[in-house]
């Protein structure tokens, strides 16, 4: 599947998992801008997000 704006996804940060989503999609389709909503509340924005669930990484949320 192929992340649009709009789209929610999971952002792997040191806190933990978080919910993100995306504000834009680079050209090679899966590098993406995210609004990141934090576990402590904190709001961030981060550009150039590359997908793995590395830490620093996006992922899809598993479907359950």
């Amino acid at each position: 599947m192929k992340p649009s704006i709009g789209r929610i996804v999971h952002y792997n940060s040191n806190l933990g998992t978080a919910a993100a989503i995306v504000t834009h999609v680079h050209t090679n389709g899966e590098t993406v801008n995210l609004q990141v909503f934090r576990p402590d509340g904190e709001i961030r924005h981060l550009t150039a997000v590359e997908p793995g669930k590395h830490l620093g990484g996006w992922n899809w949320p598993p479907r359950e």
